[in-house]
């Protein structure tokens, strides 16, 4: 794991992914993806919003994987 395109989630990407599972009519799956990229839900309170360290209002571009620094945006 690690950060930026380099072993973390690669949010543009990921986006795309969600789109094509509403396409095609995996609804459900979509659904869950979406609410892993919701910047709203990786600051759902104060101790996870210190950790994801971004705006909550934004959708950052990168989530961190590496060591130390998973889930943060």
């Amino acid at each position: 794991p690690g950060v930026r395109e380099n072993g973390g989630q690669y949010t543009h990407a990921a986006t795309w992914f969600v789109i094509a599972l509403a396409e095609m009519g995996r609804t459900d799956e979509a659904y869950r993806c979406f609410s892993m990229l919701n910047p709203v839900n990786h600051a759902s309170d104060e101790k996870a919003a210190e950790h994801y360290r971004v705006e909550p209002y934004v959708v950052a571009a990168d989530i961190y994987a590496g060591e130390g620094k998973g889930g943060r945006g």
